[in-house]
């Protein structure tokens, strides 16, 4: 195995996962001020609104990382293209594998790195909607609203 593959695949994975802790960190940040600046419960739609927020944010993030693959792949000479090298990011990413489009021998094994990547990331959203579902629950059982 190439170890400028190696290398390219860890700095990729280093950069994306920076992207989503910069990206998580932000929410975070932003879901706290909104919850502790009115101390009134919100109604439905405000929580359905910080669910959809913070999915949009999540969604930025991957298509963000899908877009820093596609730019390492274009500029290792895998693919010609912006648009087929983000297809080909995004297929990888998301670990659909339609394998209309493939990575040369040579280069093979970023498909390995980004498919890990976007697992990863992707088991990390979840989680975050988990923390996201639990604080709100949290809240409205304080307030009342929820029986223990």
């Amino acid at each position: 195995m190439n170890h400028l593959v190696l290398l390219i695949g860890f700095t990729l994975l280093f950069v994306c996962i920076a992207v989503q802790a910069i990206v998580t960190t932000s929410l975070i940040l932003l879901l706290n001020r909104l919850y502790n600046s009115s101390k009134h419960n919100r109604g439905s739609v405000y929580k359905a609104l910080v669910f959809e927020g913070a999915a949009i944010m999540l969604i930025f993030s991957f298509l963000l990382q899908v877009s820093i693959w596609a730019v390492a792949y274009v500029w290792i000479g895998e693919f010609q293209n912006f648009s087929t090298a983000f297809y080909f990011s995004g297929v990888t990413y998301a670990t659909l594998g339609y394998g209309d489009i493939v990575l040369s021998q040579q280069w093979r094994i970023l498909g390995v790195f980004q498919s890990l990547n976007g697992l990863i990331m992707g088991g990390f959203a979840a989680s975050v909607f988990f923390s996201i579902s639990s604080r709100i629950f949290r809240r409205e059982r304080k307030m009342g609203k929820i029986e223990s």
